[in-house]
């Protein structure tokens, strides 16, 4: 009875693991794999990626963990090193495996341009997780759909539209200039950034609202916004 009780030990202990061994190659061939797929993207992006030939740290074209760990870890300090990539390699720089910044002027007429000259689509991942998508007018992929969901709103933006609305935001410059006028002197600081948002926030206000919000009336020209 012993020796039977043993046997059973044993076979279950080898049966334990023959098992064990599956999961521990399992595991061997998916972390091979994992390795395999993340070296041949590196080499993709280094070497045969569309945007493998612009300038910019090697590093930073390889993985996006780069910009995570100066945008997360170094809270939002990215946006300072990119600056300094300007002044190593020049006016285009890829600062990431799917994006280049181009500090240069003169190229603005070259990559914005109209339908008729070069058709383009919106980048799927700028939109990814902010729950737009096609439902909306800006998120729009296709160069048609946008092109249809945009003519409504061409008037608003034409000379004709521009020159009918003229008068109001010169009267909101005005008001803006005696804002500013009321604290001069006074010794407080201003952020620049709440009162652009204010005249912002009004213009709009008037052109889309019955009541305007009258953010520039406001003592901190409305900061909680």
């Amino acid at each position: 009875m012993e020796d039977y009780s043993l046997f059973n030990k044993v076979q279950s202990f080898a049966s334990e693991s023959s098992v064990l061994a599956k999961y521990g190659m399992l595991a061997t061939a998916l972390g091979a794999a994992l390795c395999i797929y993340g070296l041949s993207l590196v080499i993709y992006r280094l070497y045969f990626d569309p945007l493998a030939g612009f300038p910019g740290p090697r590093i930073a074209a390889a993985t996006g963990w780069y910009e995570f760990y100066y945008d997360v870890i170094r809270r939002g300090s990215y946006v300072y090193l990119i600056q300094e990539m300007h002044k190593k390699y020049g006016p285009i720089v890829r600062i990431n495996p799917n994006e280049i910044v181009i500090n240069d002027p003169d190229f603005y007429n070259e990559l914005y341009v109209a339908g008729n000259t070069r058709r383009t689509e919106i980048w799927s991942r700028y939109r990814t997780g902010i729950g737009l998508d096609e439902g909306s007018h800006t998120m729009s992929a296709s160069h048609e759909l946008h092109r249809r969901r945009r003519k409504p709103l061409e008037p608003f933006f034409s000379r004709l539209g521009i020159d009918r609305i003229e008068g109001m935001i010169v009267e909101k410059v005005k008001l803006l200039d005696t804002r500013l006028e009321e604290l001069r002197g006074s010794r407080k600081f201003v952020r620049l950034d709440h009162v652009f948002a204010a005249f912002a926030g009004d213009v709009i206000g008037k052109i889309l609202c019955e009541t305007p919000p009258k953010m520039m009336e406001q003592a901190d020209f409305a900061a909680q916004w």
